[in-house]
């Protein structure tokens, strides 16, 4: 089967010979008009020379050659007029040929160009199919990644290439479907990427989220078993409530305490309505990282040990402060000394205006202060006792006790030491396991024993203890 330039090009050629034979037609019709004019010219001739032998020939020769002459000249003139007729048949003919060869060509050249037609409908009617079975499949890619919390992990992402996708459908309208396969492609495969980087994102996010909330919820039950807790001290066995457990971190553990419920209540919301609902809603939130909370959570493990720390330590230390100096008191009584004052010192104005500093009958006094009793021997001598915690890294570690005298009956400083050194002794009996000094009479005791209890004691500082931990563990 002939293509359709080859058929192009046949009917171009036939058109030339029919245009080329049509002009020989009329050559010959004319070269014919013009011979039989010539002819009947010289016949003419031919009579006028005949009329004038006429007058020189008789009648019947005349007659005769009349005859004669036109027999010939019908003769002649039917040989011409045969092959004139047999020359304009054959010309006719080829004509003729032509023109069935030219519309047969016409007829393939026209189920060629249907063929074509049809053939080209069909592929549209593909690439269209195509293109709107991509173009679905992008949609479906799309809501798919719209079900992820994209724009939580990949801010804008999905934004840039959604834009591409209402391009395709605008190619589509304007029949251009190969161009519209082409980026729909491209867009699916973008939608693809970005849908697996949200999943491995996400599966990191639950990994470390799920760290997140163990930490917290067993640092929960360390804030519940701190708060059951029977501590046994010197002075007996406690539950403290919340609020006692804040003096003794020196405010640190409500507000500790109010931090882990806030995590976890993020945690319960994130568990009870999904972590992609979650999300999803905190896209538009400028949160920090779920890793950056792991690592908080570390901290707060580490703070939440500072601060027990420092409940525990102050507590119990300050109870044995009082337990000591009750026996100590006891003993002395028993010696024949007088009790004059026995209480905690009272707290300092920078710490008695704290929140957490509580009201009532501890209002006057501070337990983590030092612990004094002030005895008398006769008339105007006294003996101070006073015990001091000795604090480490933030937290007391232990109590020491310094022994000092005023003297103002007894004379001689030999005196004077044998007394305080006779309650050192009696201090140590009793408490065998504190440290005790004593410090003789001289003109500096005052600012001596100052400096004592200051080189001793610091104030409690859950901070410090909280560092000192990271410091040792990180």
């Amino acid at each position: 089967m002939a293509s359709e330039t080859q058929l192009r090009h046949r009917i171009y050629e036939l058109q030339s010979q029919i245009e080329s034979l049509r002009h020989q037609n009329k050559a010959f019709e004319k070269k014919m008009s013009q011979q039989m004019n010539k002819r009947f010219v010289a016949l003419k001739v031919e009579y006028e020379r005949a009329f004038v032998r006429q007058k020189n020939e008789t009648e019947e020769s005349y007659t005769a050659r009349i005859r004669e002459f036109q027999e010939q000249t019908v003769q002649e003139i039917q040989q011409q007029y045969k092959a004139l007729e047999r020359e304009s048949a054959q010309l006719s003919k080829m004509q003729s040929d032509k023109i069935s060869e030219l519309h047969a060509c016409n007829e393939e050249l026209r189920g060629l160009l249907y063929r074509m037609r049809a053939q080209a409908e069909t592929v549209d009617k593909n690439h269209h199919r195509y293109a709107s079975s991509l173009l679905e499949q992008l949609q479906e890619k799309r809501t798919a990644v719209c079900a992820t919390p994209h724009e939580f992990f990949y801010q804008g992402e999905f934004d840039i290439i959604d834009s591409h996708s209402k391009q395709i459908a605008e190619e589509i309208d304007q029949e251009m479907y190969q161009a519209a396969a082409a980026d729909a492609s491209s867009v699916i495969m973008e939608f693809d990427l970005l849908k697996t980087k949200v999943e491995q994102a996400f599966q990191e996010w639950m990994m470390a989220f799920q760290d997140y909330a163990r930490i917290v919820r067993g640092i929960e039950v360390r804030l519940q078993l701190l708060e059951e807790r029977q501590l046994q001290t010197a002075a007996g066995t406690f539950i403290m409530d919340p609020n006692e457990l804040d003096f003794w971190s020196s405010g640190m553990y409500l507000p500790y305490k109010q931090k882990i419920e806030q995590a976890l209540l993020t945690i319960a919301e994130v568990e009870k309505k999904g972590a992609i609902d979650y999300l999803k809603r905190q896209q538009k939130r400028r949160q920090k990282s779920i890793f950056s909370n792991v690592m908080e959570a570390h901290k707060w493990d580490d703070e939440l040990t500072g601060i027990t720390n420092c409940i525990l330590s102050e507590r119990t230390l300050s109870d044995e402060r009082w337990a000591i100096a009750r026996n100590v008191a006891k003993k002395l009584e028993e010696a024949g000394y007088s009790v004059i004052r026995k209480k905690y010192r009272e707290p300092d104005a920078s710490i008695e205006n704290k929140e957490w500093y509580p009201e009532g009958k501890k209002y006057h006094q501070n337990p983590l202060d030092c612990y004094d009793l002030i005895e008398t021997i006769q008339g105007m001598d006294f003996i101070h006792i006073t015990f001091v915690p000795v604090r480490v890294n933030g937290v007391a570690i232990r109590n020491e006790c310094i022994v000092s005298m005023t003297a103002k009956g007894l004379k001689g400083s030999m005196l004077t030491s044998e007394v305080i050194e006779t309650n050192v002794n009696r201090i140590k009996e009793i408490a065998q396991h504190i440290r005790v000094t004593g410090i003789e009479h001289s003109t500096g005791q005052t600012e001596r024993i100052a400096f004592e209890e200051q080189r001793r004691r610091k104030e409690p500082n859950p901070k410090e203890q909280i560092r000192y931990l990271e410091r040792k563990y990180h």
